[in-house]
């Protein structure tokens, strides 16, 4: 799974006017387009999660599905065969 460079956490220095004192803050902020480009990586890997749960929920109901025909019909019909089909 590749990793997202996330992007740096601000922490200002009040006491130098948050440029920590040397003049480069490029190790500080991060642009906008990094910002949205990772917005848009996050995004991407919310669908791609989602359609997954999709997947597995459109999955578990074919397997309920099965089990019910499988299990439940049967033993209905047992029953039905028991008390009315019995004498």
């Amino acid at each position: 799974m590749a990793e997202l460079k996330n992007p740096k956490v601000v922490h200002p220095d009040f006491t130098s006017n948050g440029s920590g004192g040397n003049g480069n803050m490029d190790d500080k902020y991060v642009s906008r387009r990094e910002f949205e480009s990772t917005v848009k990586n996050l995004d991407r890997r919310f669908d791609e999660t989602n359609s997954r749960i999709d997947r597995l929920t459109t999955a578990l109901y074919w397997l309920a599905g099965i089990v019910f025909t499988g299990i439940i019909v049967p033993l209905l019909m047992l029953m039905i065969k028991a008390l009315f089909l019995s004498k």
